[in-house]
């Protein structure tokens, strides 16, 4: 039976892009934000009936999201480890 290895580089990389885009949330640098989503990308946001298309939507969304929440943070996902 064949078993699969992890690929822990592209997890580290994953992981790396994810605090980063945390790191600038929390800053409020959503420049930087932006630079670590892909321009077609899809976002499934809790409380919205659809999804987020696209890079530019997911900003527009971020930044009503802090309109009404301003003290909103990004914290880290929980590892399966950490759990």
């Amino acid at each position: 039976m064949p078993t699969t290895t992890p690929d822990t580089s592209r997890t580290a990389r994953l992981l790396e892009l994810m605090k980063k885009g945390d790191d600038a949330f929390n800053a409020r640098d959503f420049a930087a934000v932006d630079s670590v989503h892909h321009p077609d990308m899809v976002a499934h946001i809790p409380g919205n009936a659809e999804p987020i298309y696209g890079r530019e939507a997911h900003s527009k969304a971020m930044a009503q999201l802090i309109g009404m929440f301003p003290d909103k943070r990004a914290a880290p996902p929980a590892l399966s480890s950490d759990v």
